[in-house]
């Protein structure tokens, strides 16, 4: 069984990180334009809570398989496993 260990991200004031803000403008517009049919979003919360949720209901199958391949992206570059 592989043991695996979670790495603690650090503390970040409460100030809004650039790249977090852009993303999020760069979506916006792209909804505006009626380029995202539909959307899951998962966020991390500077009080360490998590937000989430999902709206629309286009190509559910898709958006499953999205999910998982941001889900397993999140794990490679996050958690470190050992075997």
């Amino acid at each position: 069984m592989s043991d695996f260990k979670v790495l603690e991200f650090s503390r970040r004031k409460q100030e809004p990180d650039p790249v977090v803000v852009e993303r999020m403008r760069d979506l916006l517009e792209m909804a505006e334009r009626g380029e995202i049919v539909n959307l899951f979003v998962v966020a991390a919360l500077a009080d360490d809570s998590v937000l989430s949720g999902g709206w629309g209901k286009e190509k559910p199958f898709v958006m499953l398989g999205g999910i998982e391949a941001a889900k397993r992206d999140f794990m490679e570059n996050c958690i470190e496993f050992s075997a």
